[in-house]
């Protein structure tokens, strides 16, 4: 469980630095070929084809953010999966192993008919115990992973919606520079429109309280199944003592 908590921070983390990509459109390099002594014909062709190609790097770049969100999703969809059958498995071979416990117990010479009672009723106990057990368990999990699937698309979206406003500032500034490109001093503006439009996307990731949310999840979720142990320890304690009493009796 703490694996897979810690696979789904590092993921996120890993989405917000994908969308540190989407902020870098249009390289300084680029920018650099946009000078004051061009003619306004080249400045005009040089704004143009940056336009161009800073469109359709950013379409990409959304592209592949949208098909990292949804490996992402699948990814931990079969983390579940992996959980709960190995969850069931592990179930299966411990009630294997009690069961033929009990019939150990069952099968012993001398047993009388009051401790053979005894035993159906530590078997009972046992089951009644582990059932409760299991079912807090499972409801802890599922509790946990509609709560985990709600803060990664919340997450998403965010993310998102914070590209999909950049990727249109950055349009509108490069429209409003082809607009003016006979200014000598349409590259500086271009410039500074797009460090705005960067600022305002870095105002709005929100990696961090969604980092700490799951944190929250997972250990709620830990605090929950330690209690369901912690009472079946418990029960178990106290079937056993039962049992080791009338076992012991004559």
């Amino acid at each position: 469980m703490k694996t897979i908590s810690k696979r789904l921070l590092s993921g996120i983390s890993t989405g917000a630095l994908m969308l540190v990509m989407m902020v870098a459109p249009t390289s300084a390099l680029s920018m650099n070929r946009i000078t004051t002594d061009q003619s306004s014909s080249v400045r005009c062709e040089r704004i143009q084809t940056l336009a161009e190609a800073s469109e359709a790097k950013l379409a990409e770049r959304l592209s592949a953010m949208q098909l990292d969100f949804q490996k992402r999703l699948t990814n931990i969809g079969s983390r579940h999966d992996a959980v709960d059958q190995k969850a069931t498995a592990f179930r299966a071979e411990r009630s294997d192993k009690f069961e033929s416990r009990v019939a150990e117990l069952r099968d012993k010479n001398g047993v009388s008919e009051t401790q053979l009672a005894a035993i159906d009723a530590f078997e009972t106990a046992i089951k009644t115990a582990e059932t409760t057990r299991e079912t807090a368990v499972d409801t802890a999990r599922a509790t946990y992973r509609e709560a985990l699937d709600q803060a990664v698309a919340q997450h998403q979206a965010e993310l998102f919606n914070a590209a999909m406003v950049f990727q249109a500032a950055v349009k509108a500034a490069f429209t409003t520079a082809k607009a003016n490109c006979a200014d000598t001093a349409v590259a500086a503006t271009l410039r500074s429109s797009i460090k705005t439009a960067r600022e305002a996307f870095g105002a709005t990731r929100k990696a961090e309280p969604t980092k700490s949310s799951i944190k929250q999840l997972a250990e709620t979720r830990r605090t929950a199944v330690q209690a369901a142990n912690d009472e079946y320890k418990k029960a178990m304690a106290n079937a056993v003592m039962t049992l080791k009493t009338a076992l012991e009796k004559q």
